[in-house]
C-alpha cells in the first residue's frame, strides 16, 4: 500500500491535471468558434475546421484521460492484487 505523502501527490496532480484539462478544453472551444467564424466569413465551403475540431480532441482526449482515468498512486505502481499474484507464482516454485 503506499504511502500518505504518495497519495497526497498523487492526488493533487490528479485536481491539477483536471483544471489544466477544463482550462484546455476552453481554449479548444475558443479556437473551434474562431475557425468556423472564419470558415463562415471566407464563403462556408469545404468545412475545413473539422480538421481542427479532429486534431484538437486528439489532444484533449489524451489530457482528459490523465485527468479523469483511471487513478494510479504512482508511475506504474503494482496493485496489491498484482503483488499477490506474483507471490503465489513465487510460492508454487
Amino acid at each position: 500500500m503506499a504511502d500518505q505523502d504518495t497519495v497526497h501527490k498523487a492526488a493533487k496532480e490528479r485536481l491539477q491535471a483536471q483544471q489544466q484539462f477544463k482550462k484546455m478544453m476552453g481554449g479548444f472551444v475558443v479556437l473551434w468558434i474562431f475557425m468556423i467564424a472564419v470558415w463562415a466569413l471566407s464563403g462556408a465551403g469545404y468545412f475545413w475546421p473539422a480538421w481542427v475540431i479532429i486534431g484538437t480532441l486528439f489532444a484533449g482526449f489524451a489530457l482528459g484521460w490523465r485527468a479523469y482515468g483511471p487513478r494510479q498512486v504512482g508511475p506504474g505502481e503494482p496493485t496489491e492484487a498484482q503483488i499477490d499474484a506474483e507471490a503465489k507464482k513465487f510460492e508454487k516454485d
